[in-house]
């Protein structure tokens, strides 16, 4: 039987939580797969036709969204189209939105997909060579 843990603490050790040895559970509900064999673009539609697509680093993936770094600048909650192409060819254009930005200096963001996208994760699963998840 495992034992509890009890915590003595007092209303200024309220910080101190992250200092325990105490295993945080992993709340992500899909696996993050790191590739190197996708290219991918980003392309930010326009009432005025599509801008010509911007080309991105794809540093995790998932069926519901992607990690990218860029060059260019996003804002929080715009809508854009994630263009993948496999090296053996297959590709997806996926649509979503930028979700959040984790560097200014060299901008890194999330993309959340407007639906999951289950083809996607099975060519994955089928294609991947080196097991790197995240």
């Amino acid at each position: 039987m495992i034992e509890p843990i009890t915590l003595e603490m007092n209303e200024d050790d309220i910080f101190a939580l992250h200092d325990l040895d105490i295993p945080v559970p992993n709340r992500r509900k899909v696996v993050r797969y790191v590739r190197e064999d996708i290219q991918a673009s980003l392309e930010k539609p326009s009432l005025f036709g599509n801008k010509p697509p911007i080309a991105s680093k794809l540093l995790d993936i998932s069926t519901k969204g992607a990690l990218l770094a860029t060059g260019h600048q996003f804002r929080i909650k715009a809508k854009v189209v994630l263009h993948l192409t496999f090296d053996k060819g297959k590709s997806f254009t996926i649509p979503g939105r930028i979700i959040h930005r984790i560097s200014a200096s060299a901008p890194t963001y999330g993309m959340e997909f407007r639906q999951i996208q289950h083809d996607l994760g099975d060519y994955m699963l089928a294609t991947q060579s080196d097991l790197v998840f995240k």
